[in-house]
């Protein structure tokens, strides 16, 4: 069974550029880019994938991570939302599970 947090990040950008960042930020790399599976890895097999808000929706991205248990997936998520609020310095909160 696998766990996952959502962060909510309030910046302005594609899925494809989200990812890009995050993984910048982490010093690893996109996994499958440019496929709707594309991917993050992060710290303890826990991955990061994006979606961003359609037409007439808020502006929010949302960041899910997912991991093997709930207990990685909150580190994992946690650790991220910390690199990316001093690295890009973005705006965000963290959201459903978090």
């Amino acid at each position: 069974m696998t766990a996952t947090v959502t962060i909510v990040a309030h910046i302005i950008a594609t899925a494809p550029e989200v990812l890009t960042m995050i993984a910048k930020t982490i010093r690893s790399e996109v996994d499958g880019a440019g496929s709707a599976s594309a991917s993050v890895p992060l710290r303890d097999g826990a991955r990061a994938t994006v979606t961003v808000a359609g037409f007439g929706d808020e502006l929010p991205v949302a960041i899910d991570v997912t991991a093997a248990d709930e207990e990685r997936a909150r580190a994992a998520a946690t650790a991220l939302r910390s690199q990316l609020k001093a690295g890009p310095g973005w705006r965000i909160e963290s959201g459903p599970g978090a």
